[in-house]
């Protein structure tokens, strides 16, 4: 069974960085912007220069949950005041 997993243990995240995934799938995510200004968000396979997973843009929140392969690690670059992101990956559970 192929189970939903927050990537971070601290929550949110905001600004730039590079995580690795519980697998080979990244899951999806929740933009939260703060109602006013536009937060921003841009998922990149490995790195920086790595093929667009997501580029996307909201006011007050966006979710999207669906299946994209990886190389195993996604670099991330949240932007725009109040504006943060919580990613997920695919974890498959063996029982």
């Amino acid at each position: 069974m192929a189970n939903i997993k927050s990537i971070t243990t601290t929550g949110a995240v905001t600004g730039t960085g590079t995580l690795s995934l519980h697998g080979l799938i990244f899951g999806g995510f929740d933009l939260n912007g703060d109602g006013t200004n536009t937060a921003t968000l841009v998922v990149r396979d490995g790195s920086v220069t790595g093929d667009i997973l997501v580029d996307t843009s909201t006011i007050q929140g966006k979710s999207i949950y669906l299946p994209m392969k990886t190389s195993g690690s996604i670099y991330y670059a949240v932007g725009g005041t109040g504006g943060d992101a919580m990613l997920y990956s695919w974890a498959l559970e063996v029982s």
